[in-house]
């Protein structure tokens, strides 16, 4: 009687972590590449994007404080259920563990309260014959990038002067 042989490639990520490290590196960078060719990634491209005067979303207050609530809330729910998880051969690891979730979760309601009701300060004006000075120091960067910088420092609205600062001795 002849027995058949088979071999079995068998993939067990817990006794092999540096696998699953490269692994997961490879893959984590893979899908970093894929959504820089699908955003058509270059610096240029982000230099033109960022010139123009970019202002971040503003979230409502509503929001905020909604979203703020919903995680104080799972914070808490998760940190009650991690005691029940304690190792009882490294009580003092586990205990480690648990103060630094702790401390992160203070970390958070600090934050949580800044931001609970931001002030809006309107900008104020300037006090009539005064302004500054925007200095560009540069040596050598391509010109998208001063170009950039320089439709940045146009885009003060305080009464400014703008001087650029050139060590490369380049003819533009």
């Amino acid at each position: 009687m002849v027995r058949e042989r088979r071999f079995v490639i068998e993939l067990n990520f817990y006794m092999h972590p540096i696998a699953l490290l490269f692994i997961s590196a490879g893959v984590t960078g893979l899908a970093f590449l894929v959504a820089l060719i699908l955003e058509k990634w270059t610096w240029r491209h982000w230099v033109k994007r960022l010139s123009l005067r970019f202002q971040p979303k503003a979230y409502p207050e509503w929001f905020i404080r909604l979203f703020s609530l919903i995680a104080i809330g799972y914070i808490i729910y998760y940190l009650v259920w991690r005691l029940s998880t304690f190792n009882g051969q490294a009580l003092w690891f586990s205990w480690l563990l648990w103060t630094t979730e702790v401390y992160g979760f203070i970390s958070f309601l600090f934050y949580a309260y800044m931001t609970w009701a931001p002030k809006r300060e309107e900008p104020k004006t300037a006090p009539p014959g005064l302004g500054v000075a925007i200095l560009v120091p540069t040596k050598g960067e391509p010109l998208d990038v001063l170009r950039a910088t320089l439709i940045g420092c146009n885009a003060v609205a305080y009464p400014h002067q703008t001087l650029i600062l050139d060590d490369s001795a380049r003819a533009e």
